[in-house]
């Protein structure tokens, strides 16, 4: 019995919610021992005792939460599993660059220094580390899904919005195609009721075109692809 959609796609949204707190918590620990360990070295000129103080703590509480906020925001968590992983990297470039401007001015800007340096090798430290440990456990889980969507593993359910050659072709070039899409068909819906009911070999008709909702309700269908003939129209 193939899992409920929705709750699937729960599931998948809090895996990534789990690998980007966890991503998130390690960048900090990295940054803020980077900074004790590196730049304040450059700054008093001797080392400085590596010491995990009320900061670091409240960092790590905080500053994952405040990144979760941001994928939140941005849309990181919907649709998890249609989106492409150059889709992916390129997204969590863009809001891990937005992120750590903000985090930086938040926590660095009343820092000692020595000088402009400190800011330039601070916020390059902070944006590197973050975003690459993220994009990282976020590739290795959108391979995972592309693995599995490749071996069927994950479907979609999915409903073909017309009973013509067009139909059947668009159809058949959805099940051709090398890389899986993840598309399951469950049937059709024919667009126009002609005296001779419409099939689709291997596909059974499910309605009328009135009862759609309540098809795609009942069906658990994610997708509907419509592929009207020319001479179609919807009354």
């Amino acid at each position: 019995q193939p899992m409920n959609p929705a709750k699937r796609n729960r599931i998948q949204a809090l895996i990534q919610v789990l690998a980007d707190w966890f991503s998130a918590g390690l960048a900090w620990f990295l940054y803020f021992t980077f900074r004790k360990l590196y730049l304040e070295l450059q700054v008093f000129g001797h080392p400085v005792e590596l010491d995990y103080n009320n900061r670091f703590f409240y960092g790590l509480l905080l500053v994952p939460l405040f990144w979760l906020m941001l994928y939140q925001t941005t849309g990181t968590y919907q649709d998890v599993y249609r989106k492409s992983r150059l889709g992916i990297l390129g997204n969590t470039v863009l809001v891990c660059l937005l992120g750590c401007i903000v985090l930086f001015f938040a926590v660095s800007l009343d820092d000692i220094i020595s000088s402009y340096r400190y800011y330039y090798i601070s916020f390059t430290a902070l944006f590197f580390l973050h975003t690459g440990i993220t994009a990282i456990q976020r590739m290795v889980i959108a391979s995972r899904n592309a693995s599995a969507i490749q071996k069927e593993k994950i479907v979609f359910p999915t409903l073909l919005l017309g009973s013509g050659p067009k139909a059947e072709e668009i159809r058949e070039k959805i099940m051709g195609q090398r890389i899986r899409s993840g598309n399951r068909f469950v049937g059709f819906v024919p667009i126009s009721q002609t005296e001779t009911a419409p099939t689709i070999q291997t596909l059974p008709n499910l309605g009328r075109l009135e009862d759609l909702a309540r098809i795609i309700r009942d069906t658990g269908v994610e997708e509907v692809i419509v592929a009207p003939e020319k001479a179609e129209h919807v009354q």
